[in-house]
């Protein structure tokens, strides 16, 4: 069986965690998102995941099987007492495998260490996957929803999760 491992990003892993978020992306929300959703180019992904990783560099985790990431989890200090999740990938073909679990459990001890108290993620209503995973690692709806706009009519809403650390 292939062996996981979890390890901070680098800059120049970039374009394979863009690679992971796109594919994901795709799969997840095919359904919930009409045909021909603007995505970003791969070079703006890229650039995107460059940036994060130079500004933050403590704050993107990856898991690698046999040295090809295959799934990140990307965090920012949200308040003095609460941090937020903001990216949480796998690619599609492992999904299901515990990974995203293991990435979650190795945020959240990085969260406590530097004093937080909370975690917050933004969750796209709708996406019955990514909410029945959050609520089984003890994440609960907080009654906060956005709206968010897109370049194609109506866009989408996204509720607000949150767990003590």
């Amino acid at each position: 069986m292939p062996e996981l491992s979890l390890r901070p990003a680098l800059v120049q892993d970039a374009r394979e965690i863009a690679c992971v978020q796109h594919e994901s992306w795709v799969e997840a929300y095919r359904q919930l998102l009409p045909a021909g959703f603007p995505l970003r180019d791969e070079e703006e992904r890229v650039t995107l995941w460059q940036q994060r990783v130079m500004e933050h560099p403590c704050h993107t985790l990856v898991a690698e099987i046999d040295g090809a990431i295959v799934g990140f989890i990307f965090w920012e200090p949200g308040s003095s007492v609460m941090a937020e999740i903001s990216s949480l990938y796998l690619h599609p073909f492992v999904w299901r495998r515990g990974i995203g679990r293991q990435l979650l459990e190795q945020v959240v001890l990085d969260m406590r260490l530097a004093g937080f108290l909370r975690v917050g993620l933004w969750v796209m209503s709708g996406n019955i996957r990514a909410e029945r995973f959050y609520l089984s690692q003890a994440f609960q709806y907080d009654g906060q929803t956005r709206q968010r706009k897109a370049a194609w009519q109506g866009g989408y809403v996204q509720r607000h999760m949150v767990r003590a650390l």
